[in-house]
This record gives C-alpha cells, structure tokens and sequence, in this order.
C-alpha cells in the first residue's frame, strides 16, 4: 500500500482557541464520549517547545505516536509561543512560525494545536479532551516554580518516555556559541541512542 501525496504534506495547525471552542461546543451538545468510553477514540498528547528540533524531539515524539497507536488513538502535538517559553526558561532561539514548521512537518503528528500553555494542566487537557499526556523524563519546571506536569502526573494522566541521549537543545546552543573546532574531536560527545 502506496502512502497518498498528503502523507508526505505538513500538517494544517490550529490555534489552541480554536481547539477549545470546538470540544466546547461538542461538549455541550452532547457528542463526547467520556474518557474510556466503548468507541472513543482516545486522544494523546506531547507538547514542546521544539526549539532547533532534533533527533530528541523527534524521538519523544514518535514514543508518543507509538503511545497512541497502543490505544487506537490520535496523536495532538502541542506547540508553545515564545512568550510562554521565555516566561518558563528563556527566549528560544527560533521565531513561533519557524519552529510550527518544522513540527507540522514531522510525520507521526496527527494533529497540531499553537499557542499550548507550557504547564499541562487537568483544565487544559480537558479542554481539548485528551485523555493522556505523554512527557519526557526531565522535570519541566512552569514560569510558577511548579512541575508543569505535576497534575497530570497526580491524575494518573501522563506516561512518561525516555528521552534520547546524547541531545539538547541546550548543549546545541552551547556547541553554537562555542564555535570551536574541538567538539568535533572524536571521543569527545557521546553518540546518540533512541530508546521506545
């Protein structure tokens, strides 16, 4: 079976308002099944920064696709704008569109919301219905001083996946500003190993 031509498309994003209106809406008409309902399809989600995205990202967010597809569900890809970021741990270094575009253009993303907030918080998750948050094994710390998942974490509502050794955005920051020719050394960084 031959993939079609929008397979290989980038995926149309929406923003989260947009994303929230619409479950409302259904919501209120009564046209959701409740989480863990006979037929529901269950939503997964991941969220990130995605700043200088790189093999990590990719990673984390195949760990999630796989997630979903365990569950029979769909994977929602959450994309933060740098005013959050910058609250939470510092301006990135791409503008909200470059790193949109290079998300949307990752293959296991189903669906792709902008404009997340960088907490993951039960209100949230609910008001786009999702049904688990999958996260990284690093702590993520809110511009509150708080676990970002720590809700989800309490409600039992997130799975947590490795994360990719050996890549940062961080140390690929640091390599930048750098600019030596010594990080290339062999023996010098350690090589990269992708986990499930």
């Amino acid at each position: 079976c031959r993939p079609s031509a929008d397979a290989h498309m980038p995926k149309k994003w929406r923003h989260v308002s947009e994303v929230q209106a619409e479950f409302a809406e259904k919501r209120a008409a009564g046209k959701l099944l409740p989480f863990g309902a006979p037929g529901r399809v269950p939503r997964v989600y991941i969220d990130g920064c995605f700043d200088m995205m790189h093999s990590g990202h990719m990673n984390a967010v195949r760990q999630a696709k796989l997630l979903a597809e365990e569950v029979g569900g769909t994977l929602v890809v959450g994309v933060h704008t740098a005013v959050d970021i910058e609250a939470a741990k510092g301006p990135p270094v791409m503008r909200d569109d470059e790193r949109l575009g290079l998300t949307a253009a990752v293959r296991w993303v189903d669906e792709l919301v902008f404009a997340t907030p960088y907490s993951a918080t039960l209100p949230f998750l609910d008001s786009i219905d999702i049904d688990l948050c999958v996260h990284g094994g690093d702590m993520a710390i809110g511009a509150d001083g708080k676990d970002a998942y720590g809700e989800a974490k309490e409600a039992g509502r997130i799975k947590i996946v490795k994360r990719t050794e050996g890549v940062s955005t961080t140390d690929l920051v640091g390599r930048l500003l750098l600019l030596t020719r010594e990080h290339h050394a062999p023996g010098l960084s350690k090589p990269l190993r992708l986990v499930d």
